[in-house]
């Protein structure tokens, strides 16, 4: 991974205008592993109840594509640093096995305009630290895959690997579907998918292995190239990065420094009365924190309701943060890390309406600008 401390690209910046010498794959240059990169995926690895490994590896995986300048991309696919976990999916009731997470690079993107028929690269992603998490085929459907998503930040993206099978068969063919960046768009691909399968089967036809990208105007995978088994990746030891060695006093300060894990905050909130819309809105809202370099987020929603409900009734409390202060910020299209109201202010204005000095029917307009 390159050293993109201060070089990682944003959403809106302009294509090609935060590449490393490394990302273009200049002579002479030499990958460099992120710290923060580790911490977070320690930190990750600790949520989902995976067991982070003392020992892991990085391997060059080969294939030779216009958005990959150096002809390989660095991952840990045979030592990865962390085995095992779950993820709980609250809607379908049900757990999904985890097989392994590990620490990789970002590729380029690669666009092409239809109406000039050019194809363009922007490397301003190239060599930006990943993290895959990679779970086992327990999902079985559309939904299950979209429970509990949040992509829509940008924060997140995910491949899929498609198959469809007759109950007692083994699984089918896969096919892997490539970066999909919402909930909405990742469900219309698996299902458009699951029917292309299912019309080559009742066709006489065999499925190819192959990996596909996502056409959201037409809402159809196309081929992007034939799906090549590890093997054909030609894995092999990266011979500039040392392997990754965490011990466990490394592994318990992370720990010790990560905040209560969404389980553990949501019966806390639902033990305080709040009902379980009220606490999904709260965590919710928190997702979009900022985490700054230190690995240290600032303070969201649970944190400020945490603090305006300390001597009042929580209902009271939740419902003037949710139903009026973030309806106020909706409806100037801020978001909570724009809230310029604090928790002594609202609190204030809750006791003022509380011990009727001033009317409830005052209250809509005291928020407004």
């Amino acid at each position: 991974m390159s050293p993109k401390d201060t070089w990682t690209s944003e959403p809106g910046d302009a294509s090609n205008y935060r590449v490393s010498p490394y990302d273009a794959a200049f002579p002479g240059t030499l990958p460099h592993l992120n710290r923060h990169c580790v911490e977070l995926g320690v930190r990750t690895a600790i949520a989902l109840n995976a067991n982070v490994q003392y020992r892991s590896a990085f391997d060059r995986k080969h294939y030779f594509y216009s958005d990959l300048p150096s002809g390989y991309q660095i991952t840990q696919h045979y030592a990865p640093f962390a085995l095992g976990g779950i993820v709980n999916l609250p809607h379908a009731g049900k757990e999904v096995r985890l097989h392994q997470i590990q620490l990789e690079q970002d590729t380029g993107k690669s666009t092409f305009d239809i109406r000039r028929r050019l194809s363009s690269i922007d490397l301003n992603r190239a060599g930006t630290g990943l993290m895959e998490i990679v779970s086992e085929p327990d999902m079985r459907s559309p939904e299950e895959a979209g429970d509990d998503g949040n992509m829509e930040q940008g924060s997140l993206r995910c491949d899929v690997n498609v198959s469809v099978h007759k109950p007692g068969q083994p699984f089918g063919t896969r096919c892997e579907i490539k970066n999909l960046n919402s909930v909405r768009f990742m469900m219309t691909a698996i299902t458009s998918e699951v029917f292309r399968h299912i019309d080559l089967l009742d066709s006489g036809l065999s499925v190819p292995q192959e990996t596909r990208g996502f056409d959201e105007q037409k809402a159809e995978t196309f081929a992007l190239r034939s799906k090549e088994d590890a093997p054909d990746y030609r894995y092999m030891p990266d011979p500039n990065l040392p392997p990754l060695l965490i011990d466990e006093s490394y592994i318990s300060r992370i720990r010790d420094k990560m905040p209560a894990l969404p389980s553990a905050t949501r019966s806390r909130l639902q033990g305080m009365g709040l009902s379980a819309r009220d606490a999904e809105v709260l965590m919710t809202v928190d997702v979009g924190r900022e985490m700054g370099y230190d690995g240290e987020l600032g303070q969201g929603a649970v944190a400020f309701f945490d603090q305006l409900a300390q001597g009042r009734d929580a209902k009271t409390a939740v419902n003037w943060l949710t139903h009026e202060l973030l309806g106020q910020l909706a409806l100037r299209h801020e978001s909570f890390k724009d809230n310029v109201m604090s928790v002594t202010q609202l609190g204030e204005l809750i006791d003022l309406v509380q011990s009727k000095k001033i009317t409830v029917r005052s209250k809509p307009g005291v928020l407004r600008p």
